[in-house]
């Protein structure tokens, strides 16, 4: 047997070489390659240079067979056309870029060569472990689209379990890219093109099973789409799946044009419209709606049914296109609906006409701190109880807004939102509803800061007026008669330094009053934090001896642009939080151990400040209110402490996070906006002033 360079009439072997011949010089399916020059090598002499001898006759009077005027049969060894000859079942074809071509061998899975003019074929390697049973056997060949560089080439097999896709080098050992396609006695399909996107398409068979075809989870009767590696290529209806296009019968032929357009031929037993039609059928079943059928000329019932199949395929052609474009719009709507309710600030959760979660956006789990992708489908009465008063109440009042403000406990913190609750009715009719949510949580905590800040400042107006004459009435009456008065006059000291002591007590009250209604705008410049703690702490360990205090530092100095009186004013709050905290534990249960508090100065990312006891530590209950004004949990405390440490805080752009410590006690943290940078050298670091020792209780 041998290739030919014109199609011989007639014969099926010459025909799929010519269909092999054709898919590969598909421009798109094959990597760029110089076009070879199939020129046909006539053999012999010129017709004008024949010798004139007598041709012997047969024995029918015709010419004698092997004569030299004896017709040479198209295809033969003798034919002119031929470049090759003797090869077994030639399958597969495949031209490379110096214009010789890769022919392969069905059954004996020999990979040859074969040269443009007449040479003989040459083997470069054999593929093994071969099933030639039926119509399986090396059934294609392909060059990768990057052939030049990498050199591989990408076969289709059929084995004992399986028709499958595999790679190799000449001479090297083939790597199987995709396995599992059926296999069967007929029908075993096995083409492969690749596209001008770069990936690799694959013709099966449906194995004889025609149901497999329109089976989406098989391989058979496909035409699958996969990467160099055989993973489901991008852009696949299911991009899971290597799928492309199902419902085919044997796909015998397969081209991908340079717009991307799979073409493919394929084989069937019978030409009659029968059968035509049986396959067509098949093919829309496996969900490949462009399937028609030749109509004919004859004006009888098989045409007038091709006509109707053809035209209803067509019609659902159509209809399919137009759902398909109506979901895209609808899928692009989805998206743009769901990047609207990503990018607001507002939590936004749909609910369906019973209350169940059904669109929530990623702001919505932030604020209720549940992720409620995972809580789809389930009641908010559950995921959120908090809410669950306000949705009732509109279900009663389907035609007003419900509107209240929400505590939403979290891990560390309690939040405050304002929440509100539309229905979305039809006629009359619930269809669903709409929950939306704001954090108001720093919102209600300034304006309740204001509201103290002004009964402070009046509260201040009106108390300290008649402080000093009464102050200094109590000391006059005590220079001027206590000598004079001889009975009891221990009474009459004791009497007057009560009052002279409240009224300095009163006259500090009165000062943190007005201290926190009119907190001083913090004056920034570069100061050196380290040096800010050690006078913080030197201050403390001087009035207080019996208590251990320790600073830790990362660095020395550390730089930092803030206010140093208002810092130091913190610190100082802080820790005499912490001495008041230890001396509480100490008076419930005793000395042991020592008091001890710990300062440490963090500068390895975001300048911090901790501040650590092993005293009574903080109240498990109501802790996130302890930095709003007036909040306290000790008898003598004014509940100023810790709301002016968070609005120096706040002044710099830093947080105050309260925390308990491992081994008991509390943890505050200072944390600052920014890390720590060297100073300007324009700019040296100012040596803080001296801090006094006024302190707020908390």
């Amino acid at each position: 047997m041998g290739l030919s360079r014109r199609p011989p009439a007639g014969r099926l072997l010459a025909a799929a070489l010519v269909a092999a011949g054709l898919l590969a010089g598909c421009a798109v399916v094959d990597p760029p390659q110089a076009q070879p020059t199939w020129v046909p090598k006539p053999e012999g002499p010129a017709p004008g240079e024949l010798p004139n001898e007598r041709v012997p006759l047969g024995p029918d009077g015709g010419s004698a067979p092997g004569s030299p005027s004896s017709p040479i049969q198209p295809g033969s060894p003798d034919d002119p056309d031929v470049v090759a000859a003797g090869l077994t079942l030639p399958w597969g074809l495949a031209v490379l870029p110096d214009g010789s071509a890769l022919v392969g061998e069905r059954t004996t899975g020999r990979v040859l060569r074969v040269q443009p003019r007449r040479a003989p074929a040459m083997q470069l390697m054999q593929i093994t472990g071969l099933d030639t049973s039926g119509d399986g056997g090396l059934l294609d060949l392909t060059l990768s689209p990057d052939y030049v560089a990498d050199n591989l080439i990408f076969a289709y097999i059929t084995t004992p379990t399986d028709n499958r896709v595999i790679r190799f080098e000449i001479g090297g050992r083939p790597t199987p890219v995709l396995t599992g396609i059926p296999r069967g006695k007929a029908d075993n399909g096995g083409r492969l093109a690749f596209g001008p996107d770069g990936m690799l398409y694959i013709g099966t068979g449906d194995a004889g099973q025609p149901g497999l075809a329109a089976d989406p989870r098989s391989l058979a009767g496909k035409v699958l789409r996969v990467t160099l590696f055989g993973q489901p290529a991008p852009g696949n209806p299911d991009p899971r799946s290597p799928v492309f296009t199902r419902g085919h019968r044997n796909v015998a032929g397969l081209c991908v044009t340079a717009t991307g357009t799979v073409e493919e031929a394929e084989s069937w037993p019978s030409a009659d419209p029968i059968s035509r039609l049986v396959g067509a059928a098949e093919r829309v079943s496996g969900g490949d709606l462009s399937a028609r059928v030749p109509e004919g000329d004859k004006d009888d019932e098989l045409v007038s049914l091709s006509r109707a199949f053809n035209r209803m395929t067509y019609q659902i052609q159509s209809q399919q296109s137009e759902l398909i474009d109506a979901n895209r719009q609808l899928d692009e709507r989805r998206r743009f609906t769901e990047t609207v309710l990503t990018g607001v600030s507002a939590g936004v959760i749909g609910l369906d006409r019973s209350g169940r979660i059904y669109l929530p956006n990623r702001t919505a789990s932030a604020l209720l701190g549940v992720d409620l992708d995972l809580s789809i489908g389930e009641d908010l009465a559950e995921v959120a109880p908090e809410m669950a008063r306000l949705l009732k109440l509109s279900v009663r009042r389907p035609d007003r807004l419900a509107q209240a403000q929400v505590q939403i406990a979290g891990a560390d913190s309690m939040r405050t939102l304002l929440v509100r609750i539309a229905a979305e009715h039809d006629d009359g009719e619930i269809r669903g509803f709409v929950v939306t949510f704001d954090d108001i949580t720093e919102l209600v905590s300034a304006q309740r800061k204001a509201a103290w800040a002004d009964i402070a400042r009046r509260i201040a107006h009106e108390i300290k007026n008649p402080l000093t004459p009464i102050q200094l009435a109590a000391e006059r009456l005590r220079r001027k008669y206590l000598k004079e008065i001889k009975k009891d006059p221990e009474t009459f000291r004791i009497c007057t330094d009560t009052i002279i002591r409240h009224v300095e007590d009163i006259g500090r009250m009165v000062d943190e009053f007005s201290s926190f209604a009119r907190m001083p705008t913090p004056v920034l410049k570069p100061e050196d934090l380290a040096t800010i703690v050690e006078q913080a702490v030197f201050l403390e360990r001087t009035a207080h001896p019996k208590i251990g205090f320790e600073t830790r530092f990362a660095a020395r100095p550390v730089p930092l642009r803030c206010d140093a009186r208002l810092i130091g004013q913190a610190l100082i709050n802080i820790i005499k939080n912490a001495i008041e905290s230890i001396e509480g534990r100490i008076a419930e249960s005793g000395a042991s151990p020592p008091g001890q508090i710990v300062v440490t100065v963090e500068a390895d990312g975001p300048v911090a400040v901790t501040i650590e006891d092993n005293g009574k530590g903080l109240p498990r209950q109501g802790r996130e209110q302890l930095t709003e004004p007036y909040v306290t949990t000790r008898a003598k405390g004014t509940g100023l402490g810790l709301a002016i440490v968070k609005k120096i805080m706040e002044d710099h752009r830093g947080q105050l996070m309260l925390s308990d410590r491992e081994r008991g006690g509390a943890r505050v943290r200072l944390i600052f906006a920014g890390d720590a940078h060297p100073a300007s050298h324009t700019e040296p670091l100012a040596v803080p002033a001296e801090l006094s020792s006024v302190s707020h209780g908390a």
